[in-house]
């Protein structure tokens, strides 16, 4: 099934644990625009690395 989330966008709050950067690719490639929100300086995330 492919979702389209084209023209919608999608908020991403993490954690320090887990699969983070799987949870904010996710809407990023059906379409959406991501913002991401963490609680650790230690995780970086690029505009390309979502797209």
């Amino acid at each position: 099934m492919r979702i389209d989330l084209s023209g919608h966008t999608a908020l991403v709050t993490v954690s320090t644990q887990g699969i983070r950067y799987a949870i904010a690719v996710g809407p990023a490639r059906a379409g959406a625009r991501v913002a991401v929100n963490v609680r650790a300086a230690s995780f970086a995330c690029t505009e390309d690395a979502l797209v």
